[in-house]
């Protein structure tokens, strides 16, 4: 009898556990990538979560100006906002639920903020900062970014008992509106008490699932709050959750590359990481106007 990948279910290869780094201006972040387990997780380069901290007046900080090149940038706000500028003229402030994405390219200087009343005021934050690893002939394209809100994201609502917002990919008839250079799904699950979730991904593609809040259980094995599964390579996910669980899914498609990184910047190759480091040195990076310290 021929089997499908749709009778397979994608299992746990293993379970990433955060490492604590601080970030940015000075803040905490539970890594998933890259760490002593898990250098990277093609087209993955890094994965950090900011967990849900609540700040005072004037104590809420972020990364202020920096150059990124060779990759794109996703970041997610959970809870509270977030200012992109960057050396491109791009300018934007999103609100709980909305993605900044920026294409570093060819090289860019941009910083990520708490939003001005936030700082002002204080509250609570809770955010994503994800890396996609661009395709070998995409390494220099030309800086982009793109904001969205909440209200720009789909959600489709499932009878299991969960309802997802399709950042990226596709879900249930659903297309994500953030259109990275490289094919990946980028989904935000919600899962009542005994709620499942279904998802196909395509053969071949790598696969996490990071839990963050409550636990799941993927083909048999719980993952819990901060931690990260790493799939099998074929098959469907399968996620349940017996007392409600929040998560993100992240699957791509491989890039193949050779990855050369040094901070900021990616290549596929020592000359590559060579020249985007001599641009940046130049200048040529640009700068932002009226930056945010």
């Amino acid at each position: 009898m021929t089997v499908t990948t749709w009778d397979i279910a994608r299992s746990v290869v293993d379970v990433i556990q955060p490492v604590k780094m601080l970030e940015g201006g000075g803040f905490e972040v539970q890594r998933v990538l890259p760490t002593p387990q898990l250098a990277a997780l093609d087209p993955f380069l890094l994965f950090d979560h900011l967990p849900l901290k609540d700040n005072g007046p004037g104590e809420a900080i972020g990364a202020p100006e920096h150059p990124h090149a060779g990759f794109q940038t996703i970041g997610a706000v959970l809870v509270g906002s977030n200012e992109h500028r960057d050396s491109r003229g791009n300018r934007a402030v999103v609100h709980a639920g909305g993605v900044q994405w920026m294409v570093a390219g060819s090289g860019v200087m941009h910083s990520e903020l708490p939003g001005e009343g936030l700082v002002r005021d204080g509250g609570p934050t809770s955010l994503l900062q994800i890396w996609v690893d661009l395709p070998a002939e995409q390494k220099n394209a030309e800086p982009a970014h793109a904001a969205l809100e909440a209200a720009d994201i789909p959600t489709v609502v499932l009878p299991e008992g969960a309802r997802v917002r399709v950042v990226a990919g596709d879900f249930h008839g659903q297309h994500g509106p953030i259109e990275p250079l490289t094919a990946i799904h980028f989904l935000h699950g919600f899962l009542e008490a005994d709620g499942r979730i279904h998802h196909t991904i395509p053969g071949g593609w790598n696969a996490l699932v990071h839990v963050i809040d409550g636990s799941v259980t993927i083909d048999g094995r719980a993952i819990d709050k901060f931690e990260t599964a790493r799939l099998s390579g074929a098959g469907d996910l399968h996620l349940y959750a017996e007392d409600g669980a929040e998560v993100i899914i992240l699957a791509g498609q491989p890039t193949g590359n050779k990855v050369v990184r040094y901070g900021p910047f990616v290549s596929d190759s020592k000359t590559g990481l060579i020249d985007q480091v001599t641009r940046f040195e130049a200048g040529e990076f640009g700068t932002i106007e009226d930056p945010v310290s």
